[in-house]
């Protein structure tokens, strides 16, 4: 594997690790808003299990990581546009897991339905906020002058 090749893995690896990033902020906006009625981070606290809540968000981001690393393998992720859409959309995923996983932190009587239009379709502006530094470090990450080889 040549020098360029290891270059561009390490920084579409780096570019990787803002899903979990997005996904966890969006629970930390999510928490905030819920609990406060404003705009706040917060961490949610699960009564189930005993681990960290950012083990919980590397958990729950793992399907949008795998769709991530699977359009890498692809080769989908060669031009900017679709590394920026292929972001978005596994991010987005990672926080509706994540919003799944942490919603009995939110009340225990959450069905699926629910969460999906009340913690995920209601929340999309803090989606946005949550996916906005990921996308800067995924843009700051990405070469300019030349098309990537993944």
């Amino acid at each position: 594997m040549s020098t360029l090749s290891c270059s561009i893995l390490a920084r579409r690896l780096l570019q990787g690790l803002g899903i979990p990033m997005s996904a966890g902020l969006f629970i930390g906006l999510l928490t905030g808003k819920l609990r406060h009625g404003q705009l706040t981070l917060e961490w949610p606290q699960l009564l189930a299990t005993n681990s960290p809540p950012f083990v919980e968000v590397l958990l729950g981001s793992l399907p949008g990581l795998v769709l991530f690393i699977a359009c890498l393998a692809l080769g989908a992720l060669r031009h900017s546009v679709n590394l920026l859409c292929a972001f978005v959309l596994t991010s987005a995923i990672s926080a509706y897991c994540c919003a799944l996983l942490f919603a009995q932190a939110f009340g225990n009587t959450w069905a699926a339905g629910e969460v999906f239009r009340e913690l995920y379709l209601a929340q999309l502006p803090l989606l946005a906020m949550a996916l906005l530094p990921g996308l800067l470090i995924a843009l700051w990450l990405q070469p300019s002058s030349r098309p990537a080889a993944f």
